[in-house]
């Protein structure tokens, strides 16, 4: 039987290099929705006739393949139901292929194609008389120009598929776009009308059996209140949308309510309940496998730690988004994880990392096939390269989102990066290109009825306008801003009211001047804004001063400079004293004149130092950030020209294992026929253990050679990895291939001692020594499994042994020790002297 048994051990050890080395790469990359396409592709293959089944079995594959993201293959099918649809007259099958065509499009970026599918589709159910099928559509049109930023528009195919539901009494359908319309009016922070549409939306489904969107409708809602302040309100709404999903065993759905909880805590300060929001989130997005939202709840995470200035934790928390991102492999989301990892990376001073993101990040927005995606992606460097002070860099990503917003067409984009490049402007002093960019943004957002972003724009104009003196034109913004403001339902800022006050205090309009300035004063004391607070007394100051009431000029100048010393501003320090300077001359009170004219000097030379050694360290921290973001570009380009050369080296490897491996077992499989058909035959016993003997022989040869191969690549990767030790992967690489050089060495040991072919080498070794090189070889799977691992050998110890072989046991030993201790506990090396000789325990 020994023959028999060692054969059936190089099969199955042949079927097991197979799968580990062919089938396991294959099925790490098996998509989810696979079986289910397989096994429709089936269906249509046994369905011969040319029916309208065969259509229903061709749009099931269609949709099965848009969600495994398989456009290419999704486009294919859905055209040929489309003919098949024309060629049968099967009028709602061409709409529907029609519709599907406008959904692959939307998925691959490319707008205007499904745009004109849609149109199509609706057109076609209109023709129909299909009402529901019309409602759909402009629903979906509705979502269309939503991701195109055409707010006003998507609104306006909502309301339509409102009023069709209506019509036809379906009060989902209707539900579904109402909490859409209201979507679309929080994005535009008209609030009011946001709490409006979801009140329809809600009271539509509450108490309805058919109440799928009402959660989704609460959680909305939680979101509007949020964004209104209301953030106990806002908490009690999510809560509501938490018990529904969870009556409805809705995880997806718990994921969001829970997600949006921790916005609500986050707002409100509440750290610790909103990290536990996020984690649970986090929780149900591991136990559903729903990787986007893995992404996500790590993505919060690092958000929460970075408002809290945890950074390390907030680094690690992004990386955990970046690795979910990578596995959906959707470039918006990637882009995103990408620029937080930059920002995080930045605040631990680590420059060169958020350089290599930034640079990973350029090259996934030009590697993409949707505009959406790059313009996004150039969006989010220049937030975050003006975070940073990185101006120039900054003006350089929005020029670039403007520049891509024209080729995509997308006016909304557009508009945004003007009003980001205005900002730019202002910040550099260039304040006529500054106003130059204003205007163009504020006639674009006019014209796309952009209500929110017009007001930045006018706002941004106005202080602009100030400061270049144009006093008139400046009033007209500030009054444009407080209009848009009346129609948004929202309180006017006290930026907007102190800017105002400024403009009537140059035209010596001193009483609306000072109404704005106190109502302005009001506002940032209830915000505890001590800045502001400063800035506005002092103007209050500078209108009694004007006015030649001294003593009330003295009592607001002298709270000014009290808010702006608290605050540590200088330029509000600065003129608080120079107009206490000029009042205090006024008054003849030289002395004291005297004092806050000398403090004035003296903070104005302080200002001037610090901007210039500001701007010095700028320009210096720029061109360092420039050099070396050459350097790293060169590094990563013969970084990517050597991995691609390894990726290729591997592929002829793996095709000639694949190749070789399946000869061998085919072959195989004949010998294991021929064995078979011989076993029956009495006579042909001897010839049988010939063979089996010379298949034994055959195995061990081959198991020596894939031995000796496996230790020469090990030696390679050890050798290669041994060049980057500092870094802690390639040190992690380094340690694994010497543990598995350690187990091909037992392999070829065993083999040895099976031929009584092993020689020791017998040389002194300093037993304490020895131990602690295999301890620095082990540590890393120690750290791992969280085990402590202690020797106890005094110094002094030799011994007589094979060093090599005696480093290999131990190397067995620890490495066994680990694996099966429990984390927490304990492993000690002793040596201990006996009357026969001496023992090393592992305890």
């Amino acid at each position: 039987m020994a023959p028999k048994s060692n054969f059936i051990r190089l099969l199955a050890l042949l079927v097991g290099l197979l799968s580990v080395f062919v089938f396991a790469p294959l099925k790490a990359q098996e998509n989810p929705y696979g079986p289910q396409i397989d096994s429709l592709e089936e269906v249509l293959l046994a369905h011969t006739e040319v029916d309208t089944v065969q259509g229903r079995i061709l749009f099931q594959l269609v949709m099965s393949n848009l969600q495994a993201g398989n456009h290419a293959r999704a486009f294919q099918l859905d055209s040929q139901a489309l003919a098949l649809s024309e060629t049968l007259g099967w009028k709602s099958g061409v709409a529907e292929a029609q519709e599907k065509l406008g959904r692959i499009h939307m998925r691959k970026g490319t707008y205007d194609q499904a745009t004109l599918h849609y149109e199509l589709g609706l057109a076609l159910r209109e023709g129909l008389g299909d009402k529901k099928g019309m409602a759909r559509n402009l629903n979906n049109l509705g979502v269309l120009q939503q991701y195109q930023g055409k707010q006003a528009l998507a609104s306006d195919y909502y309301l339509r598929t409102v009023a069709l539901a209506e019509e036809l009494g379906d009060t989902l359908t209707m539900a579904g776009a109402l909490s859409n319309v209201a979507n679309i009016a929080a994005i535009k922070k008209e609030h009011v009308l946001a709490m409006e549409y979801l009140e329809q939306a809600i009271t539509l489904q509450e108490g309805s059996t058919k109440n799928i969107y009402l959660p989704h409708n609460y959680i909305t809602l939680g979101s509007v209140l949020r964004k209104q302040g209301r953030l106990p309100d806002a908490v009690v709404a999510t809560r509501k949308a938490l018990r529904l999903y969870e009556s409805q065993e809705n995880l997806e759905g718990q994921i969001n309510a829970w997600r949006n909880m921790g916005k609500c805590y986050k707002a409100d300060g509440l750290i610790d309940s909103a990290k536990y929001s996020y984690q649970q989130s986090l929780r149900l997005a591991e136990i559903t496998q729903n990787v986007r939202e893995v992404g996500n709840a790590y993505s919060n995470l690092g958000s929460l730690y970075m408002s809290t200035s945890e950074f390390v934790q907030a680094r690690d928390a992004y990386r955990g988004a970046l690795h979910a991102y990578q596995i959906t492999q959707n470039p918006k989301w990637l882009a995103a994880s990408m620029v937080n990892m930059a920002r995080a990376s930045m605040k631990l001073d680590q420059q060169d990392s958020a350089v290599l993101y930034f640079q990973q990040l350029a090259m996934t927005a030009h590697a993409s096939d949707e505009p959406e995606v790059y313009i996004d992606a150039y969006f989010r460097m220049g937030r975050s390269y003006r975070n940073s002070g990185m101006l120039p860099l900054a003006q350089e990503s929005y020029l670039e989102a403007y520049r891509m917003a024209l080729v995509a067409g997308s006016e909304y984009n557009e508009a945004k990066a003007l009003n980001n490049l205005a900002i730019m402007a202002s910040a550099q002093k260039d304040l006529e290109k500054a106003k130059s960019y204003y205007l163009l943004a504020a006639q674009m957002h006019t014209a796309l009825n952009e209500t929110a972003w017009l007001l930045s724009d006018m706002e941004g104009l106005g202080a602009t306008l100030i400061s270049l003196g144009d006093y008139d034109s400046a009033l007209v913004c500030f009054q444009t801003c407080t209009e848009l403001l009346e129609n948004l339902d929202r309180s006017v800022s006290p930026g907007i009211l102190q800017g105002k006050g400024r403009a009537y205090y140059v035209l010596e309009e001193w009483d609306q001047a000072e109404a704005l300035f106190l109502e302005s004063l009001a506002l940032y004391e209830q915000k505890q804004n001590l800045i502001g607070q400063a800035n506005s007394k002092r103007y209050l100051g500078n209108i009694y001063y004007q006015r030649k009431e001294y003593a009330k000029a003295l009592a607001w100048l002298r709270e000014s400079l009290t808010h702006a010393e608290a605050s540590r501003s200088l330029p509000s320090q600065i003129g608080a004293n120079r107009n206490l300077a000029e009042v205090y001359a006024q008054l003849e009170q030289g002395m004291r004149a005297y004092e806050h004219h000398q403090a004035y000097v003296v903070l104005k030379d302080s200002l001037l130092n610090e901007e210039n050694l500001r701007e010095a360290t700028r320009l210096e921290e720029q061109f360092a950030f420039d050099r070396e973001k050459e350097r790293l570009l060169q590094l990563q380009e013969q970084e990517e020209l050597l991995l691609q050369a390894e990726i290729d080296r591997q592929d002829v490897v793996q095709y000639a294992l694949l190749g070789g491996t399946g000869l061998l077992l085919v072959l195989l499989i004949q010998v294991g026929v021929s064995f078979r058909r011989k076993q029956q035959q009495n006579h042909q016993i001897a010839t049988q253990n010939t063979q089996l003997k010379s298949l034994s022989e055959f195995k061990d040869v081959w198991t020596q050679m894939v031995a000796h191969d496996m230790k020469n690549s090990l030696n390679t990767i050890i050798g290669y990895s041994a060049h980057a030790l500092e870094d802690q992967r390639m040190h992690r690489i380094n340690q694994s291939g010497q543990v598995m050089l350690n187990l091909v060495t037992n392999m070829l040991d065993i083999q040895k001692f099976e031929e009584a072919s092993v020689v020791l080498d017998r040389t002194p070794v300093q037993v304490l020594e020895l131990v602690e090189k295999v301890k620095s070889r082990v540590a890393f799977l120690y750290q791992m499994e969280h085990v402590l691992l202690e020797v106890e050998i005094p110094e002094g110890i030799e011994v007589q042994v094979d060093r090599a072989m005696m480093e290999r046991v131990l190397v067995n030993l620890l490495s066994n020790a680990a694996k099966y201790s429990e984390a927490g506990s304990r492993v000690t090396v002793r040596w201990q002297a006996q009357d026969s000789g001496s023992l090393l325990q592992v305890i």
